[in-house]
């Protein structure tokens, strides 16, 4: 399987059409969308539409000791050399008492609107104590409120399904004063469906990263693109 991750900071991006009437349990990790139908070529049946991010979450299998994905995102600016860093897992929260996070402040964040959050989040962003040290990029991945799901494509489901997480820290953007400024850092995966040969038997890569700024406040409006081999 062949998967791309979206990762969009201080703004929710996906669609929301076509995950409304779909569902993400943190319990089994299944996603169930029961309005989007395809054929079963096995059965010739009319069978619901169904994802898992089980797959996907760390760790992957008994040797995998890492509990997050980490990417390291270092670029040179006209403020000189800046060194963002993304930990995230899919379907599962990342530990913000972790060592590696715990030491540049990611127990608690704040966000433009300098309230603090604390706990368990499916993302954060270090910025090697450059300007905001630490933010969650995503809130908690069991609260439902804070997921969305669905089929990237509504006419082809086997394109593969998109999942955010809403719930991070506040990006307020000035740029827009009182037109709507107000709101969380979410974080979006997009994982596309590879059944080659090429893509069985390889755990999941970081591959590429591009980003974009559109959100006027300290911590930019972002697009990781991951491709990762399952």
């Amino acid at each position: 399987m062949k998967l791309l991750f979206t990762t969009a900071i201080a703004a929710f991006v996906a669609s929301t059409s076509t995950a409304i009437d779909c569902k993400w349990s943190s319990d089994t990790h299944a996603i169930d969308c029961p309005y989007h139908t395809y054929v079963d070529r096995a059965t010739g049946k009319l069978t619901h539409v169904q994802y898992s991010t089980k797959p996907f979450s760390r760790p992957l299998d008994k040797k995998d000791t890492q509990t997050y994905y980490e990417h390291d995102d270092s670029r040179t600016d006209n403020n000189g050399t800046a060194s963002f860093s993304y930990f995230f897992n899919i379907g599962t929260n990342v530990d913000p008492t972790d060592p590696v996070l715990k030491k540049d402040g990611c127990g608690t964040t704040y966000g433009a609107d300098n309230k603090p959050l604390s706990g368990p989040a499916m993302a954060f962003q270090k910025d090697d104590n450059r300007d905001f040290k630490c933010h969650r990029i995503a809130g908690d991945v069991t609260v439902p409120e804070n997921v969305v799901v669905g089929p990237i494509s509504d006419d082809d489901p086997t394109v593969g399904f998109f999942m955010t997480v809403k719930g991070g820290d506040d990006c307020s953007d000035t740029w827009r004063g009182g037109s709507g400024g107000y709101e969380k850092r979410s974080f979006t995966l997009q994982v596309f469906c590879d059944t080659s040969s090429e893509a069985i038997g390889r755990l999941p890569e970081i591959e590429t990263v591009d980003e974009l700024v559109t959100c006027m406040c300290k911590s930019l409006l972002s697009f990781l693109s991951f491709f990762f081999f399952f």
